[in-house]
Parts: structure tokens; C-alpha cells; sequence
């Protein structure tokens, strides 16, 4: 009996991580127009959080239609937040070099900096939406913004999360070059599909709430 429950729990774990490598492989090929990466994230949320739910799900057709229907969003949206991106960090390096000219720049930056960290967290939860509801593109960002906020703890934990990675290729020597290896395995599956699992527990009100109201 416990030779089958192990033999079970072995199976699925490894069937789990084929899933998530098949997942990753999809994913990059569909970033590769850069363009359509946010329609391919916005895929990516929408299997793992079947995955989560325990739902029927076919990894490589699902994949492909959350893809097709989410295309137009996800590419507006991808380009609205590159935009965004690259003023803020922009916007950081100009107050960054200015610092050394006058203290009160100091303090400007790093009121700049907690800004674009709750931006960065607000941002983290446009494609997993995209993924679960439809919406405009204004909508998301605005429920974004209530969502992050309304479940901070969440927030905060995501964003360390996703910030691990950088950090450790900056503080372990040599890190970097394994990082490349496993990302291109299953690193963005596999973090999506972690994250999918905070996601799934927050959209489970609203879900009901849209069910209810349908």
C-alpha cells in the first residue's frame, strides 16, 4: 500500500514537472515576436491556474486558445506597461546620477523608488487577470492597482518572490549561468505556476461573486 502511494506521489510530481516544462517551452516560443509576450504570460496564468484548480486541462490546445483570445489585450497591455517601465526606470537613472549634486534629490529618489515598487506589484497582477476575467484594458489596471493594495501581504510576497532570482544572481557567484539553465527548462512556469497558487486563492471571491451576479 505505501509502495502505490509513493509510486503515485512520484508519478504525479514528475508528471507535474513534464507539464511545466512543455509549459515553458510554449511560452518562449510565443514570446519570441517580443510583442505578443503579455499574450503569452496571459496563456501561461491561464493553464497553471487550471493546474491549481485541478481542472481538466490539454496543456498545449488550452494553452493556444487563452493565447488566441487574449492576443489583442496582451499586446496592448505589454506595450502600455513597457512605456511605463521604461519612464520609470528612466526617470530613476536621471535622479540617481543627480543625487550627488543636492540632498533633496536623495529623498526624490527614493520616494521614486517605493512608487515604482508599488507600480511593479500592481503590474504583477495585469496578466493573471487577463487570464481569469474579461475586461477593458483601463479596468485592468485599475483593478490592478485595488488589488495589490487590498491584498498588500500578497503583494509583498509575490514581488520578493520574483525578485529572488535577480537577487541571487547579483549575491551567488556564478548563480547566473545555472539561472539561464532552469528558466529555459521551467523557470517561468514554474514561477507562474507558484504564483498561481496566491492567484487562484484571491480570485475565488470574485469568481463566486461573477457567477452569482450571472
Amino acid at each position: 500500500m505505501k509502495k502505490d502511494l509513493l509510486s503515485s506521489g512520484f508519478f504525479r510530481f514528475f508528471s507535474r514537472v513534464a507539464e511545466l516544462m512543455l509549459l515553458n517551452l510554449l511560452f518562449i516560443l510565443c514570446c519570441l515576436p517580443i510583442i505578443t509576450m503579455g499574450a503569452s504570460l496571459s496563456a501561461l496564468y491561464s493553464v497553471c491556474l487550471k493546474l491549481i484548480r485541478k481542472k481538466d486541462s490539454y496543456i498545449v490546445k488550452d494553452f493556444f486558445r487563452a493565447f488566441r483570445l487574449n492576443l489583442k489585450q496582451g499586446i496592448l497591455l505589454h506595450l502600455i506597461l513597457s512605456v511605463i517601465a521604461t519612464v520609470v526606470i528612466t526617470d530613476l537613472f536621471v535622479v540617481w546620477n543627480m543625487m550627488a549634486q543636492a540632498d533633496i534629490y536623495k529623498g526624490v529618489f527614493w520616494v521614486m523608488a517605493v512608487l515604482a515598487l508599488f507600480l511593479f506589484m500592481a503590474s504583477m497582477y495585469i496578466y493573471p487577470m487577463l487570464a481569469q476575467f474579461e475586461n477593458t484594458v483601463k479596468g485592468y489596471f485599475r483593478n490592478a492597482v485595488i488589488l495589490s493594495i487590498k491584498h498588500l501581504r500578497n503583494s509583498v510576497i509575490l514581488l520578493l518572490f520574483t525578485a529572488l532570482p535577480l537577487l541571487a544572481a547579483f549575491m551567488i557567484p556564478g548563480a547566473f549561468a545555472w539561472e539561464i539553465l532552469l528558466f529555459l527548462l521551467f523557470g517561468f512556469s514554474g514561477m507562474v505556476y507558484i504564483n498561481s497558487i496566491f492567484f487562484s486563492a484571491m480570485f475565488a471571491a470574485y469568481l463566486e461573486e461573477e457567477t452569482d451576479q450571472a
